[in-house]
């Protein structure tokens, strides 16, 4: 995030299975978020990655109504 620094939060999950992720970004604002995915990097992770999926990944959008983070 020292690349992005608008970029609030990034996390990455796998479920049990090791096959499926869930991956977790806050931006400040839309222009944060157009600019991480006009990376170099989120280019190549999204070319090395998506002919590998077996399904089209699924983007939602949310809204925090809550957050506390201990680790």
């Amino acid at each position: 995030m020292e690349n992005e620094p608008d970029t609030l939060c990034y996390e990455s999950l796998q479920e049990i299975d090791l096959a499926s992720f869930i991956h977790i970004i806050t931006f400040r604002d839309e222009d944060a978020r157009k600019f991480h995915e006009s990376t170099p990097y989120v280019k190549k992770f999204v070319d090395d990655l998506y002919p590998l999926l077996e399904a089209k990944p699924i983007f939602s959008d949310y809204s925090i109504v809550k957050s506390i983070k201990r680790y």
